[in-house]
């Protein structure tokens, strides 16, 4: 990939993250912002690697028990892999290079069975790039370690353009 390529592919990232929490700023979730319960992670870059975790973690603080209760935010990003553990599976999400999603193994597998044509249409042979953005529900189980509760998936083009299928990826380079 040239380096004009990875420029605009940033920008085009940027644009969307500027977007997607600008809206939910306008979005009230029991009288609070959305914005306070969704996390899209920045840009990874390793020389600011440590202070992107800092504000990771400073976000994701509203997920502390208190009262009895577990509270839950959105995490939305694109999905990078997963791999198995002892107890479940963790899950990688691209910019958050040290903070995996943990799962229940029962959890993932109904995931995966739901969203089996999605995990396909990313590993095709179609010529397209195409992402898979994911939307998971989580809580924290121990401090700064986050479980998936549940989770979305959705294609998306090589420039953030949501498709259904992989045949569109054509049309939309077309456009």
């Amino acid at each position: 990939m040239g380096l004009g390529r990875v420029v605009r592919q940033r920008q085009i990232r940027w644009v969307v993250h500027k977007y997607l929490l600008a809206a939910a700023e306008d979005v009230l979730v029991k009288g609070v912002p959305l914005s306070e319960r969704l996390h899209v992670p920045e840009s990874f870059n390793e020389a600011n690697k440590a202070a992107a975790a800092i504000r990771r973690r400073d976000k994701l603080s509203i997920l502390r028990p208190h009262e009895g209760h577990s509270p839950l935010a959105i995490v939305m990003g694109e999905f990078k892999a997963s791999d198995a553990t002892a107890f479940g599976r963790r899950v990688w999400i691209k910019h958050m290079p040290d903070a995996p999603l943990l799962v229940a193994s029962k959890t993932w597998e109904r995931i995966e069975r739901v969203f089996a044509p999605l995990f396909e249409a990313r590993d095709a042979d179609s010529g397209y790039k195409v992402r898979l953005v994911m939307a998971a529900l989580i809580r924290s189980r121990r401090e700064h370690t986050y479980e998936i509760d549940a989770a979305s998936f959705m294609l998306a083009s090589e420039q953030w353009i949501p498709v259904e299928r992989v045949y569109e990826l054509a049309l939309v380079q077309a456009l």
